[in-house]
């Protein structure tokens, strides 16, 4: 137990290359850790906010960066990086903040993730396409696919006072149903 001091607060870890990977949420660093010493060995410039992170099937490391609206704007990102070298392979801009959550296909050969409606992202591409709207929803807070079936689960959280909704997309986009839950719905687990 103990701390390692980074730079203001953190929001993922993951592990990789015998690494662990930090999102610097209030920072545009990705800390590199060392789990065996619990020293920070790096960082890695990124975009301004890092906060979802994740693995693709080449075992590279994708981070989504939020951006930022104040004390002035700056847009999100997506950033991948080889984390046997650290070296940033692709930057890809996006053209709005607040860019969240972060859910790989079960072949770790896209991802999902939301902005202004859920965008789905080939680790070929060069940017992001839209997959489904946010239109009829409160507030999107959760995404993940299923890994079986391949069916995508986004979690509606409403009001984030009253009951909302999970709603349950084939793997081409297609509503196949919505189940009412809890408040503020922002996670899945499938085992």
């Amino acid at each position: 137990s103990g701390t390692i001091p980074v730079q203001g607060q953190t929001e993922e870890l993951i592990m990789a290359n015998g690494k662990v990977y930090v999102a610097g949420t209030g920072s545009n660093q990705v800390y590199i850790i060392n789990p065996v010493s619990n020293a920070l060995e790096d960082s890695i410039a990124v975009p301004f906010g890092p906060s979802a992170m994740g693995l693709d099937v080449n075992n590279n490391l994708w981070v989504l960066c939020s951006g930022t609206t104040w004390p002035s704007y700056v847009e999100g990102g997506i950033v991948q990086i080889n984390p046997d070298n650290n070296i940033i392979l692709k930057e890809i801009s996006l053209e709005a903040v607040y860019p969240a959550k972060m859910a790989f296909s079960a072949n770790k050969e896209a991802f999902y993730f939301i902005s202004g409606g859920i965008k789905k992202m080939s680790i070929t591409a060069n940017a992001p396409s839209e997959f489904i709207s946010d239109a009829g929803y409160g507030f999107m807070y959760g995404i993940a696919e299923e890994p079986v079936n391949g069916n995508i689960y986004v979690s509606d959280a409403k009001d984030f006072s009253s009951n909302g909704e999970i709603n349950i997309y084939s793997s081409n986009g297609e509503l196949l149903r919505t189940r009412e839950v809890g408040i503020a719905p922002n996670s899945f687990l499938f085992y």
